[in-house]
């Protein structure tokens, strides 16, 4: 199944139609919305687990112009405590627009696409899918400190950097680990993790 996030809609509009279930590690991922091809792992009551990144397409993107995809998560480790915000999940540079508008997102990729993976008991988490017109001809890439860790990322230092101004586009998506979700839970068939458990 294919769920095209269409980031040509502004950000106030933009969405992710995509369902998520919880992956044979307990965290919950959107499970539409993969390229074809993504191969998916489970059986019994073990849930798929996708591998591979996201299906997106731009309609706007302009033919012959060069972008920068990222993909992040503000909430790491928790949103009440974001020590690790930015959380690096997915960047790609030097896109072109034709590719982005056929879906096809292929470039320079600094970050290899991780799915998102809250931890249990850190609540809902964000993950934001932002493009980025690349104006300069100039060569991104991350900075030995940056490499070393996805998380506690200055995206804002990157940006500035590489003159990245406000997003061409953007969309983001909610979700948490399945261990916090009674809903899921309850999917599995196992009661115990209700608040109010049935009489």
């Amino acid at each position: 199944m294919e769920c095209w996030t269409d980031l040509a809609l502004p950000p106030e509009a933009a969405r992710l139609r995509c369902p998520t279930l919880d992956n044979e590690a307990g965290h919950s991922s959107p499970v539409a919305g993969f390229r074809d091809g993504g191969r998916w792992r489970g059986g019994g009551r073990k849930r798929p687990v996708c591998v591979r990144e996201p299906a997106l397409r731009g309609h706007r993107a302009v033919q012959g112009a060069t972008y920068t995809l990222m993909m992040v998560d503000p909430d790491a480790p928790s949103r009440s405590e974001p020590t690790k915000r930015y959380w690096r999940h997915w960047l790609v540079t030097d896109i072109k627009g034709n590719d982005i508008k056929k879906g096809n997102i292929q470039g320079q990729v600094l970050t290899p696409y991780k799915p998102p993976s809250p931890p249990a008991n850190s609540g809902f988490h964000r993950y934001q899918l932002l493009v980025y017109l690349q104006e300069r001809n100039e060569v991104l890439s991350l900075l030995p400190s940056e490499s070393k860790s996805r998380g506690s990322w200055n995206m804002e230092s990157f940006l500035n950097r590489f003159h990245l101004r406000e997003p061409e586009a953007s969309t983001q998506f909610m979700t948490q680990n399945s261990h916090d979700s009674p809903m899921i839970q309850a999917f599995r068939g196992d009661v115990r993790y209700f608040k109010d458990k049935p009489k």
